[in-house]
């Protein structure tokens, strides 16, 4: 267990999630292009792409911890360091609003659809976009939650992370995958 928890923390195995599921997101984008006339499938996939590539990026080079540094060191010098929880906490209740009503949005197009995959990836999206908001802004109550209350050994923060990536794949390999209806009235 100690083994499949140290691969589940660790940061390389969420940068090639996020690689992966960029990839991937280009292979739907590709694959919509092919099938659909509408400009806006393609352009939906490519833009995903595009955020999971700079997540990857973000997470490679350790991004989040140097922003939440930054921020801590701009606090200091403005000298508003010692109030800086009630700021931290009104932006970590705004990101999670605000992504709730998107997510929210997502789920009602989730059963409006028969296209299950567009709402999936979105809701996948917007969740790993806020975690990475709200994971900058390092609340000391978030981050106890997030890195030191493991469940097994593994992280809240990694079973959160790598489970919005394996939605955003699953979405992206269903856009992939060929139509069956068009494969069966072909065989025909």
């Amino acid at each position: 267990m100690d083994a499949l928890a140290g691969l589940l923390n660790s940061n390389g195995l969420r940068v090639a999630a996020y690689a992966v599921a960029a990839l991937l997101c280009v292979a739907a984008a590709i694959r919509e292009r092919t099938v659909s006339n509408n400009w806006r499938v393609p352009a939906f996939w490519f833009a995903i792409a595009a955020i999971m590539f700079v997540l990857a990026l973000s997470r490679l080079v350790e991004l989040g911890p140097l922003i939440s540094e930054e921020g801590r060191e701009l606090a200091k010098q403005q000298g508003w360091y010692d109030e800086r929880r009630a700021y931290q906490r009104r932006a970590v209740e705004a990101i999670a609003v605000a992504g709730s009503m998107v997510a929210a949005a997502g789920f009602i197009w989730l059963f409006a659809v028969p296209s299950r995959q567009y709402p999936l990836a979105l809701i996948a999206v917007v969740f790993l976009v806020c975690y990475v908001l709200i994971r900058a802004i390092s609340l000391h109550e978030v981050d106890t939650v997030l890195y030191d209350r493991p469940i097994e050994g593994i992280r809240i923060n990694a079973l959160l992370e790598l489970a919005a990536i394996a939605l955003l794949s699953v979405a992206a390999l269903i856009a992939i995958a060929p139509d069956r209806r068009s494969s069966s009235i072909g065989a025909h």
